[in-house]
């Protein structure tokens, strides 16, 4: 499901923090996904260590199975069991179950009530035995695509975990230990679809540090910021900056006049590579053309996917910019005799 855009509302003590995060919808496409050349998959069995493991796995590969078919991602899904052999496959995902444990506990737990004194005088505190009873259920897989000769393609970063747990006090409702594994297969298998499918995500960005002005970079590498160009600069930067899960997205890069947004000074395609999510990439604007469109004074850049603007920066272009007064020496003072 494609979620639209919002923005999170930063409270006071998150901005001093953190400042605030915009959220960008994305297409995200896994490191190893061509369209052109990905069109079947197989699923392997999933492997455990233990009998039980190996059970879980087997249920677990059928959700998963059923979870990529109606994604949509590939128009041919296989289910291979241990040894089934498909012809023309372009990937085939193995699964391995590293960890799995289903529990039914009971917990005590200390809860203290109102002072209490059988002397009348204040001191002492009561203390009670609460018992909670808790299922508690465990997942963690690890997981590659492999072609069908044993290369490689991808694998997890890290394992993938669901922990499903349940507690409620020994009056009450509880979820049952069956519901709570369901749940873990569940959770697992959809983040398996998201490592391996071509899956709708949002994604979260500084806007800060995702979209701003420049004018070069300085000896260390970093970008020098400004939002004030003069119209005789020959040049200023636009530096845009996504995460890696951005990765073949289609943007555009829009220069409007706040004062009147539908007119579009300049603008610039942009399809994100996951190459660039550390270093950024920067576009090239001349302030002489954009003074041309608009004049001088406020302009705002916007990032845009289709006609909503994703993150936007405002800068201005002026007539030239104020002069830096020139150092000047020190006159030392000759002591006074």
């Amino acid at each position: 499901m494609r979620m639209r855009i919002g923005l999170i509302a930063c409270t006071l003590g998150a901005l001093l923090i953190a400042g605030c995060v915009e959220q960008i919808p994305v297409t995200y496409y896994p490191p190893f996904y061509n369209p052109s050349s990905f069109d079947a998959i197989g699923i392997r069995s999933f492997t455990g260590a233990t009998a039980v493991s190996q059970q879980v796995g087997n249920v677990l590969a059928g959700q998963f199975a059923i979870d990529m078919v109606a994604n949509g991602t590939y128009s041919r899904v296989y289910n291979l069991g241990q040894d089934r052999q498909v012809e023309a496959l372009d990937g085939i995902i193995i699964v391995t179950v590293e960890h799995f444990s289903a529990d039914r506990l009971i917990e005590t737990r200390l809860r203290s009530s109102r002072p209490v004194s059988a002397s009348g005088r204040s001191g002492g505190r009561r203390v009670d035995d609460e018992q909670l009873m808790v299922n508690d259920v465990r997942l963690t897989v690890s997981a590659r695509i492999e072609t069908p000769r044993g290369q490689i393609l991808y694998a997890t970063p890290e394992p993938i975990t669901a922990h499903i747990r349940s507690e409620e006090a020994t009056a009450g409702a509880l979820m049952s230990l069956d519901e709570c594994y369901y749940r873990a297969i569940r959770q697992v298998s959809a983040e398996l679809v998201r490592q391996f499918a071509v899956t709708e995500m949002v994604v979260s960005v500084d806007p800060s540090k995702a979209l701003f002005t420049a004018t070069k970079r300085d000896e260390h590498g970093d970008w020098i910021r400004t939002d004030t160009f003069a119209m005789s600069d020959p040049m200023m930067r636009v530096v845009l900056t996504l995460p890696a899960e951005a990765d073949g997205n289609i943007f555009h890069l829009v220069l409007v006049d706040p004062r009147n947004p539908d007119k579009i000074l300049d603008q610039e395609p942009v399809l994100w590579g996951r190459n660039r999510s550390e270093t950024g990439r920067a576009f090239v604007f001349v302030p002489m053309d954009l003074m041309v469109k608009a004049g001088t004074g406020k302009l705002q850049v916007q990032l845009r996917s289709g006609d909503a603007p994703l993150v936007t920066h405002d800068f201005q272009i002026v007539e030239r910019l104020p002069e830096v007064p020139e150092d000047t020496e020190s006159v030392e003072a000759s002591p006074v005799d």
